[in-house]
């Protein structure tokens, strides 16, 4: 999504003004709600005053955090994985990512919508890194690099029983993490409210 009325951005000392934010002013606006009202203006969100060792930009491994989540499902994993790929269907069965477009090929990127329940709705345009059929998606981006890159893995494990268990995994990492414990926390309800709407919708079409 391109950038349209993007807040001016000054975090961590950089003095930057952020005029192509893809979602990333969502996500902004987001922690700027949970440090409270002195944490923004109209016009200007400064959620990243870091602490000193914060400020280390030249080592951004410095900070990660990792979601995992997995919910098993009757139905083999190619049945799954078609479900997956089926991007305009998202919108009828999926509560965290009702929206997604694009194609799902290595250098991609696609266009999806997060929604978290209590918190305005975020819109990124990741790049696709990994496509394995029927067992790996991973897409991902970045805001100014060394300041936060967040990394969504879709994995698909077949079972002895000839189901499949499905994951979702999440790297988190930079300096901005610091600041996103209640976002990463409501981002890890919204997967698991992904798995079970997934859950639902494969082993019905397999009834």
């Amino acid at each position: 999504m391109e950038a349209q009325g993007c807040p001016d951005f000054d975090g961590a000392g950089l003095g930057l003004r952020w005029a192509t934010c893809s979602g990333y002013a969502g996500l902004l606006a987001n922690l700027a709600d949970d440090l409270g009202p002195s944490a923004r203006s109209s016009r200007v969100i400064r959620p990243l005053r870091l602490p000193r060792f914060g400020r280390m930009l030249a080592t951004p491994m410095v900070l990660s955090r990792v979601l995992d989540t997995s919910i098993d499902i009757d139905a083999p994993p190619q049945r799954v994985w078609d479900v997956l790929l089926d991007l305009r269907a998202w919108q009828e069965w999926n509560p965290f990512i009702p929206f997604i477009t694009g194609t799902p090929d290595v250098g991609s990127r696609l266009r999806l919508k997060v929604v978290l329940p209590g918190r305005k709705p975020m819109e990124f345009k990741p790049e696709v890194f990994v496509v394995r059929a029927p067992e790996e998606i991973v897409w991902g981006g970045n805001f100014l690099q060394v300041v936060y890159r967040g990394d969504h893995a879709i994995l698909l494990e077949p079972l002895l029983s000839g189901g499949t268990r499905f994951r979702q995994r999440e790297r988190f990492r930079g300096p901005m993490v610091l600041f996103m414990t209640n976002m990463i926390k409501d981002t890890e309800g919204g997967y698991h409210r992904m798995n079970r709407a997934l859950k639902q919708r494969v082993e019905a079409r397999e009834r």
